[in-house]
């Protein structure tokens, strides 16, 4: 009797025993997830928004309810996709690829999970959960993509003694597009006005270019010169040098698209480095007119001036430039009987073809490359740098403080105060110089002096017209101002002032131009006619 009552006391308290342990027994990965969370559940409303282009925050992690195997938990991640650098995709011109950067998860919860025997395995996966490559170190990590559709993802893995659930999966991120370096790449300075022009082959699928200069042959600047905003430009002129010196130059293909949601931009490898050297300080980037015309009519190109041999016809519409060998300076109306031409290959950049005599009459109007379009600066003129280096390095003087030059390129007269080697521009005015068949003469050897006088004129049709304040510095060409019919102020048409070569010689300005000149520049001044 007392034996079965033993029993049963000694069977209720196995039952007991058993009950008890398994209310206990807990996987120990909830319990290492459940910690982490608690210590980052206070960081899960910081994290939740990450900054930077196409960044992708993880969920907030709901609270863990865990299985021995079929545990899941999401952990605090700060993560985005960036452009890699230029160096990392060095070796993936046209194609695409993605660089992941920012925290994996809270370091305090992975220090948790992998000191409680827990092995985290990183990984990249598609849009549809194929495995793509593992990743062992996300500061490192760069992989390259085929196309721009495909999506990436970041996922975490934690196993132990054959459990296996997931940490974290990241949002979907894009990738980036990377472009060939740019060949073809060539740098030309010429002598005439030493401007660097650098030429390359286009690149496709690029956005724009980069240009770099650097005096250093070394290594390539961090900043660049220019930025071509558009892919189909192939060439840049630069300006903005000084001094004698060798310049280096690289060319970088850009490319400019969208990713999650956001722009980016990428640029490819440099081109191959090409050098160039400037004497500005010898050249300069001052040149005179030069004169261009068009055949109106199939025109004979004759082997003398008065002779009748020909050596063939340039056809109508032929561009040629033309000398000032000949005509010499004509009177009033006259014209040439016929004026020496060059064909040009390719317009005013092409090698001459033929050289010789043609008949004015078969000539369009003769004009001379007046930079109208091309701006040199808001005046559509030489800067005031390039001005008085000019003059100070030809070491031009005067028997005045004051020395003028007048542009004929520019179509300006410029003043200049100091002394020889130490000019400065003083003012600078809008002038119209002599058309090509009486041209403003070219010298350095001139010298004001001043008539108070007006001249009277007839026009080809027979109406007078007359011009003051006159400040010679030839036999008969000066400074003057517009032309107005007698006995008005009524300008007469084509003898305002245009900026354009127009004149018997003179140099034509508006009034209050020539008046200062009459008035302050004294008898003895140098002028200078280039």
């Amino acid at each position: 009797m007392h034996r079965k009552r033993l029993k049963k006391i000694v069977c209720m308290v196995l039952t007991v025993a058993m009950i008890g342990t398994t209310f206990v027994a807990v996987p120990a990965f909830a319990e290492d997830i459940q910690e982490g969370q608690n210590t980052s559940e206070a960081q899960t409303e910081n994290n939740s928004a990450v900054a930077g282009s196409g960044s992708a925050e993880a969920e907030t992690p709901d609270k863990a309810s865990v299985s021995s195997a079929e545990t899941q938990s999401r952990a605090p991640l700060k993560l985005s996709a960036k452009p890699v650098t230029s160096d990392a995709a060095q070796n993936m011109p046209g194609q695409f690829a993605v660089k992941f950067t920012g925290t994996w998860m809270d370091p305090a919860q992975q220090k948790k999970l992998t000191d409680a025997g827990w092995t985290l395995t990183y990984e990249l996966k598609d849009q549809n959960d194929k495995v793509l490559t593992k990743v062992a170190d996300i500061a490192d990590f760069v992989y390259k993509i085929q196309d721009s559709e495909t999506k990436y993802k970041l996922v975490c893995t934690a196993e132990k003694q054959g459990e296996t659930a997931q940490v974290f999966e990241s949002a979907l991120l894009g990738g980036y597009k990377f472009l060939s370096a740019p060949t073809g790449v060539s740098v030309k300075c010429p002598k005439s006005d030493n401007n660097v022009t650098i030429k390359w082959k286009k690149v496709s699928g690029a956005s724009g270019y980069l240009i770099y200069r650097t005096t250093s042959k070394s290594e390539i600047p961090a900043k660049q010169t220019k930025t071509i905003s558009s892919g189909k430009t192939t060439s840049y002129v630069d300006k903005n040098r000084s001094g004698k010196k060798t310049y280096y130059y690289y060319v970088r293909a850009i490319y400019k698209g969208s990713s999650n949601g956001s722009s980016y931009q990428t640029a490819s490898e440099p081109s191959a480095r090409k050098s160039v050297t400037v004497n500005w300080y010898l050249t300069c980037g001052v040149r005179t007119i030069k004169w261009y015309t068009t055949t109106k009519t199939s025109a004979k190109l004759y082997t003398s001036k008065t002779g009748g041999k020909s050596k063939g016809t340039l056809k109508k519409g032929t561009y040629v430039k033309v000398t000032d060998k000949y005509p010499r300076k004509l009177l009033n109306w006259d014209v040439p009987k016929r004026i020496y031409v060059k064909q040009l290959k390719d317009g005013k950049s092409g090698k001459v073809i033929r050289k010789g005599w043609v008949r004015w009459n078969d000539c369009k109007t003769v004009k001379g490359d007046v930079p109208y379009s091309k701006k040199l600066d808001k005046n559509n003129d030489w800067t005031k740098k390039v001005k008085e280096k000019w003059v100070n390095k030809k070491k031009y003087g005067s028997k005045t403080r004051y020395l003028i030059w007048i542009s004929q390129y520019t179509q300006h007269v410029t003043i200049f105060k100091g002394r020889k080697g130490h000019w400065k521009v003083y003012k600078s005015f809008r002038c119209c110089s002599g058309k090509f068949q009486q041209p403003t003469p070219k010298s350095k050897s001139f010298t004001i002096h001043k008539h108070k006088m007006k001249r009277t004129r007839l026009t080809k049709h027979g109406n007078p017209y007359y011009y003051t304040h006159l400040s010679f510095f030839t036999g008969g060409d000066s400074f003057h101002t517009i032309c107005w019919y007698e006995g008005t102020r009524r300008v007469v048409k084509g003898m305002s002032n245009s900026g354009q070569p127009n004149t018997r010689g003179c140099v034509r300005l508006d009034e209050k131009y020539a008046v200062w000149i009459y008035k302050h520049i004294p008898n003895g001044t140098k002028v200078i006619s280039y």
